[in-house]
């Protein structure tokens, strides 16, 4: 479809921006997925949980345990969890294993 602004075509720039829009808004849904699971109390007690054993597992701490690597290590523990709440789980043992290593016993 071809757009008329002041006479001239606005066909590429507006293609390009429907384009862009619709981007946009499919990142606001996956944000707003995002927010809503880590709301989630049942979920959020999975993740905690899941999140526990990561972070005590030998690998997790393993020297050039990259995120990417630990993320790797998740899905093969929780075979059955989604990609967004391992993405979860890695960011929430990160944060149990630095709490771990600077909190006196």
């Amino acid at each position: 479809m071809e757009y008329c602004i002041f006479g001239a075509q606005t066909e590429d720039w507006y293609q390009t921006f429907d384009g862009e829009l619709d981007l946009l808004v499919e990142e606001l849904g996956a944000s707003e997925e995002v927010r809503l699971r880590r709301n989630d109390a049942a979920t959020r007690a999975v993740i905690v949980e899941r999140a526990k054993v990561l972070a005590e597992h030998l690998l997790f701490k393993a020297p050039k345990a990259t995120k990417a690597k630990r993320a790797y290590l998740a899905s093969q523990l929780f075979p059955d969890s989604e990609d967004l709440d391992i993405n979860m789980i890695v960011e929430e043992a990160d944060n149990i294993s630095w709490y771990l290593a600077h909190v006196p016993d």
